[in-house]
């Protein structure tokens, strides 16, 4: 169980705890429905019945093979990947619908496509192209044979909350937010 569950759970035992991993759009909708008292995930509609509390931020950077000739650099700018081929989320995922807005900086359209960052990982890993993510899914176990490096000129970032139905906000997402800050 993780750490921060079993926090939860000696604070308020009674309480019921289910963890479920998916996207940021399906995330959201369970709130909404009310199959979930709170999200942490990236904020994605911004629905006008959603509150959004900031929780960490998440940069942007670039996923290369560890013999990519840019993979020893220590930040890269939009200007020194625009010939990669780019292998992207589906368009459905919060991180491509983020990406989007900065795809036209680059000088070649999007390469491959899949639908899960393990098979971005598997692309990347066979030298197929490149793949912008946050750090935090590109520090996922699938990439832990590729480089990561951080995105400037502009920088990305993927702001994770905690998603909370406004007529429904509670005090203990608040304190779990907290936890954070």
């Amino acid at each position: 169980m993780p750490k921060l569950v079993q926090l939860y759970k000696a604070e308020y035992p009674d309480v019921d705890i289910c963890l479920r991993d998916d996207n940021a759009a399906q995330l959201e909708q369970l709130v909404i429905s009310n199959d979930a008292d709170f999200a942490i995930a990236a904020s994605h509609s911004q629905h006008p019945d959603l509150e959004y509390r900031q929780i960490l931020s998440d940069d942007y950077g670039a996923v290369l093979t560890r013999h990519h000739p840019l993979s020893d650099m220590t930040n890269l700018s939009w200007q020194q990947i625009a010939g990669e081929p780019l292998i992207h989320l589906s368009k459905d995922s919060a991180i491509r619908q983020q990406l989007t807005e900065y795809i036209p900086a680059f000088s070649n359209p999007p390469g491959l496509e899949v639908s899960t960052t393990a098979g971005l990982a598997a692309l990347v890993e066979q030298g197929l192209g490149i793949t912008l993510l946050p750090a935090l899914a590109a520090s996922t176990t699938a990439f832990q044979n590729l480089s990561f490096v951080p995105l400037n000129e502009p920088a990305i970032t993927r702001r994770i909350c905690i998603i909370t139905r406004k007529s429904r906000s509670s005090a203990r997402c608040g304190e779990l937010s907290a936890t954070y800050n």
